[in-house]
């Protein structure tokens, strides 16, 4: 219940912007003086995300409306697991040049799950062009 009252009430607050502005954009979370996460959003709606700790990209696609941005991503990066594709569902408020994370989703038997323990939340990206 506490999310969906959140949810509803950063629709609400949300800052007005187009999607068109988030395009071209450069996000990052620094994890440590040596260590920051980058999200790139392009004008087609794909984005790449960068996690230093694992030096990989995940890309996908991206929407925006009502100051939230949605990422969905694909990952293909894990050997150990015989080449298996996920999704990931990334969803964040857009407030003040920053990203502030909502929630985290996989994608399992085509329903979207939250992950279990997460450090998503503590993920906020700050825009730097």
């Amino acid at each position: 219940m506490r999310t969906i009252i959140y949810i509803i009430l950063c629709a609400i607050m949300a800052v007005p912007l187009k999607a068109t502005n988030l395009a071209k954009s450069k996000w990052i979370c620094e994890l440590s003086s040596s260590c920051c996460d980058t999200i790139n959003l392009y004008s087609d709606n794909q984005f790449e995300d960068y996690s230093c700790e694992l030096n990989y990209t995940c890309k996908g696609h991206y929407s925006f409306k009502n100051g939230i941005v949605i990422l969905i991503e694909k990952d293909d990066s894990h050997d150990e697991d015989n080449g298996k594709v996920s999704f990931y569902r990334l969803t964040f408020k857009l407030y003040d040049n920053c990203l502030y994370p909502i929630s985290d989703e996989v994608l399992v038997n085509g329903i979207w799950k939250k992950m279990p323990k997460s450090l998503f939340k503590k993920r906020v990206f700050h825009r730097v062009n």
